[in-house]
């Protein structure tokens, strides 16, 4: 064929040489088209001078619509399919999907490629195992949208579930110490608040975190009030036993900052007085 084609250039050949490029050309580049149909492919795939591959060729099976799920199916009088009603079908159950999934996207390669929402001010110091959620959301199929959303709502549900716990927790316990002490029971929770007081005056830390540490623990709490003999009337800096401010209120004192904070200029003042109070009033806040 290349010759043909250098006749045809220099006109070499005349007429004959003319016609035989009509005739023998178009032989030559059917031939040529034959061989690119047979053995094309598998040579273009060994040399990468493109086309496709025998494994694509032989390989990728033949789409048809009958490889459209049934219930998309729509079909003429004839019996033929209606491909305009099947694609409007298709594009319908497509939108519907969209509308109850939303546009959050899909889900990540990996749990660990989830990402928190921003924490809650109350929440900012506390580490937070998310990893098993993290998996279950996954397996869920939760979107990195949808994860955020459903941890940023139990995010700000989770102060008000520990304190609830909290409380729960703390009414087991008066429970039982009721329970156990009988009728010195009011004397001896007002026993081991006066303790703790003087424990925690003793450390110079704020009373808040003794009563974190041992607030709820039945055994620490029996142990303070073991103790409160011991922080009797008599043994009470002179400061407590002066005669209270009028108008003092137990509830407010012990809620103030200026009790609950070892720092503060009036600590000590208001630590005496409660522990006045309690002195004077050994059954407690009734």
């Amino acid at each position: 064929m290349k010759f043909v084609l250098m006749d045809a250039a220099t006109g070499d050949g005349g007429g004959a040489a003319g016609g035989g490029a009509g005739d023998g050309g178009a032989a030559a580049a059917a031939a040529a088209g034959a061989a690119g149909g047979e053995g094309g492919a598998a040579a273009g795939g060994q040399e990468g001078a493109g086309g496709q591959s025998a494994l694509s060729a032989g390989g990728a099976p033949e789409w048809k619509l009958e490889s459209v799920p049934e219930k998309f199916h729509v079909k003429k009088d004839d019996g033929t399919f209606d491909v305009e009603a099947m694609l409007r079908k298709t594009e319908e159950s497509r939108a519907e999907l969209e509308k109850r999934m939303g546009a959050g996207g899909i889900r990540p390669k990996d749990p660990a490629e989830y990402k928190l929402p921003d924490m809650p001010e109350a929440l900012k110091d506390v580490k937070l195992e998310t990893a098993d959620f993290a998996k279950k959301a996954h397996d869920l199929g939760l979107s990195q949208e949808q994860y955020a959303g459903v941890m940023a709502e139990y995010l700000n549900l989770l102060p008000n579930l520990v304190q609830g716990q909290a409380q729960a927790q703390s009414q087991e316990v008066v429970a039982q110490l009721n329970e156990l002490w009988g009728e010195s029971a009011k004397a001896n929770f007002a026993g081991a608040f006066t303790v703790a007081n003087r424990v925690a005056e003793k450390m110079g830390v704020p009373f808040s975190e003794v009563e974190a540490a041992v607030g709820n623990n039945p055994m620490a709490l029996r142990i303070l009030a073991s103790f409160a003999d011991e922080v009797s009337e008599d043994k009470t800096p002179a400061a407590a036993n002066n005669a209270l401010p009028a108008g003092f209120s137990i509830e407010a004192a012990i809620t103030s900052e200026a009790y609950t904070n070892s720092a503060h200029p009036e600590h000590k003042k208001v630590t005496d007085q409660v522990n006045a109070w309690y002195a004077k009033n050994p059954n407690g806040i009734k």
